[in-house]
């Protein structure tokens, strides 16, 4: 997909355009797990984000696959150990408590699974 395709999937919202989707969100459907990927605009760059949802919707993954965040402060947010990944899966949202210190990693992170959950709904 492209950036317009997923601004056509996610229809007429004010925060979606070209500029702030900079990457197409990609479907893959393996063992009744479907994996989406999201590209959002982190603190230092770019940050592709990979959401995968079960068969009934649920977030069962996020990781991390590219992100140039600072070490130890936003690229802590998504190492893999992260109790703001874990906090997302567990409560099966994007909306949880940013991390101190790194807020616009986090917003990023949120934006990018609540992108992935629209569209996982649309489908």
């Amino acid at each position: 997909f492209t950036a317009q395709t997923v601004i056509d999937i996610l229809g007429d919202r004010n925060d979606l355009d070209i500029d702030n989707v900079t990457e197409a969100m990609d479907r893959l459907v393996a063992d009744g797990v479907t994996k989406v990927e999201v590209a959002t605009q982190g603190f230092a760059g770019e940050i592709e984000t990979h959401v995968s949802f079960d068969a009934e919707g649920k977030i069962v993954a996020v990781s991390v696959r590219d992100a140039q965040e600072t070490e130890g402060i936003g690229a802590a947010v998504y190492a893999e150990d992260s109790a703001f990944l874990k906090a997302i899966v567990d409560g099966n949202t994007a909306e949880v408590d940013a991390v101190a210190g790194a807020t616009v990693t986090s917003e990023a992170l949120k934006k990018a699974v609540g992108m992935a959950r629209e569209y996982v709904n649309a489908l």
